[in-house]
């Protein structure tokens, strides 16, 4: 999980979202502990199989 914190942290970061890397971890915590990241994955889950042609089981 740090691992994960970390890179979005840095992309929270990089992007401009958040003012430097502590804040942007901050903000990667709140997001996977609100469920946000996990909901983003199962919108893109189908649409990735779809793109790719791999049949999707929900």
């Amino acid at each position: 999980m740090q691992t994960a914190l970390w890179n979005g942290g840095f992309y929270l970061w990089h992007s401009g979202i958040c003012p430097h890397i502590p804040a942007g971890i901050d903000k990667a915590k709140e997001l996977f502990s609100r469920g946000v990241v996990a909901a983003k994955l199962r919108e893109l889950i189908p649409v990735l199989c779809h793109l790719l042609r791999v049949p999707h089981r929900q």
